[in-house]
């Protein structure tokens, strides 16, 4: 009777090790998704790219989530927008300025039905602000980008969907200029829209 108790207490303690890593195992994953989007970007406030630049209609972009840990996904994406010079006198003799931005993203997967998600999101990355005149470069600054948004998704069909996406992105960069036009030149407000595709390896729960 003893022997057999034993058994049965080790069986069950077995079992239920297995089915918590089973549980450790479906709250973990490599969640691969690729993103390709175009985007705009309305700037605001008294700033260098507000005052100074107005962006092209279009710019584009793309992301890759690998790492899903429950509903939440982690990727890494890049994005450009190409902007004309309107105002010489505050950004000089320079015809276009390239804004581009490296980013780390995590968003929160939320489902309303089989074929709508909504993911909030937030995101830290490396913006980079590149002036030209034609072919001839006027040099690069870099800072750093803090984004929070919210994408809705549509499932197309199996791994496709459409989304589109709204952020608020703050960037603060180093520059090296007179110290009464620092916060002119340092700092960035935007407002991001997004429009593209989702395609996934997994198939949508």
């Amino acid at each position: 009777m003893k022997k057999t108790l034993l058994i049965a207490l080790l069986l069950s303690q077995t079992l239920f090790s297995q089915e918590e890593t089973t549980k450790k195992d479906r709250a973990f994953s490599f969640n691969h998704q690729l993103f390709f989007f175009l985007n705009n970007h309305t700037n605001f406030g008294d700033n260098f790219l507000s005052k100074a630049n107005e962006p092209q209609f279009i710019g584009f972009g793309t992301q890759y989530n690998f790492i899903k840990y429950y509903d939440f996904k982690v990727g890494v994406g890049y994005d450009i927008m190409k902007y004309k010079v309107t105002d010489e006198s505050l950004a000089g003799n320079i015809s276009t300025t390239n804004y581009s931005n490296l980013f780390l993203k995590i968003q929160y997967e939320y489902n309303l039905t089989p074929k709508w998600t909504v993911e909030p999101n937030i995101s830290i990355g490396r913006p980079s602000i590149h002036q030209k005149t034609g072919q001839k470069s006027y040099g690069r600054f870099y800072g750093t980008s803090y984004s929070l948004g919210t994408n809705i998704s549509y499932e197309l069909m199996d791994h496709v969907a459409v989304f589109g996406g709204v952020n608020y992105n703050y960037s603060s960069f180093k520059v090296t200029t007179a110290k009464e036009y620092m916060d002119f030149f340092e700092k960035s407000n935007q407002i991001q829209v997004a429009l593209g595709l989702i395609f996934s390896v997994q198939k949508k729960p």
